[in-house]
């Protein structure tokens, strides 16, 4: 595995869980989510994804060691793979709580901050596997259209 001698990630991993209590985020530091920085649903839905950071992203690398679950590789660029895609998950908050994904726009800031709420609660860590963007594009239909190879990080 990684260590906070052998790949910087590491130690800026260390920090931002640092920076909260006990591995939840510190709410007071991050912007509210609202609809007037997007243009379109597709990228409202996706600023709730920012807030699985400290929830669900860097808990899954850390039980994965920081490799890729497929290929076992290191030190190269790592994603977590959603294994029910994030727009179902979206989708399923939405309904739970009653909201009318097609008057996102109109939603009020309690409303959104029950859906984030219900979306990082969703999550669960085996929801999710640490992969490599080579190997998350075998994985991922809406990934097949990539072209890249693992970039290697410096040494």
């Amino acid at each position: 595995g990684l260590t906070k001698e052998t790949d910087d990630r590491v130690e800026k991993y260390s920090k931002t869980m640092a920076a909260s209590k006990k591995g939840k985020p510190n709410y007071k530091l991050r912007k509210p989510i609202n609809q007037s920085f997007a243009k379109s649903i597709f990228k409202f839905r996706n600023m709730f994804k920012k807030g699985l950071y400290i929830h669900w992203i860097f808990p899954i690398l850390k039980r994965d060691e920081f490799k890729c679950s497929m290929c076992k590789v290191n030190k190269v660029r790592l994603e977590v793979h959603h294994i029910i895609p994030y727009r179902d998950i979206f989708n399923l908050c939405c309904d739970k709580i009653g909201l009318k994904i097609l008057e996102w726009e109109n939603w009020s800031q309690d409303e959104i901050n029950n859906l984030q709420k219900e979306i990082i609660n969703y999550h669960t860590l085996e929801m999710g596997i640490t992969v490599c963007v080579k190997c998350h594009a075998k994985i991922d239909k809406y990934r097949k259209d990539i072209k890249n190879t693992n970039t290697k990080l410096e040494e």
